[in-house]
């Protein structure tokens, strides 16, 4: 069977010019595809900018201080040690990685991603990193 375009006939194995299809053409899956350049998709060779402005749920890159999904330095003037894993909502400061300097209490609920035990060797008190969870 020969298809007929714009005059000329095509048949098995011939090139159809698209120059010559006009209209809408069915929706086409490109599930298969493997192995597709980008040079194959635009004339430039890069692929088409892509909008993200309705994506929703994207965590932030960098939250700010003192918020839940934050990280600190924190030193707790408490004689405890608080284990990895733990949480610990009371007694907590912000401080250097180096320890010690206990300014401004901290607000809500901090699991601990380290060990810190209860006083560095200067007698300061220890400091770990602490992620906020509440």
């Amino acid at each position: 069977m020969a298809l007929i375009v714009a005059g000329a006939t095509v048949t098995s194995g011939a090139n159809l010019d698209a120059t010559k299809l006009t209209g809408n053409l069915p929706a086409i899956s490109g599930a298969s595809l493997t192995a597709l350049a980008a040079a194959n998709i635009t004339a430039n060779g890069t692929l088409p900018a892509l909008n993200g402005s309705n994506l929703t749920s994207l965590p932030s890159s960098s939250p700010a201080v003192n918020t839940v999904g934050s990280y600190a330095f924190l030193s707790r003037n408490a004689n405890t040690v608080t284990d990895a894993g733990g949480t610990r909502s009371d007694n907590l400061y912000f401080s250097g990685a180096g320890g010690g300097a206990n300014e401004g209490g901290v607000a809500g609920t901090w699991r601990c991603m380290g060990k810190q035990l209860t006083f560095n060797t200067g007698g300061e008190y220890a400091t770990t990193l602490w992620l906020r969870i509440s």
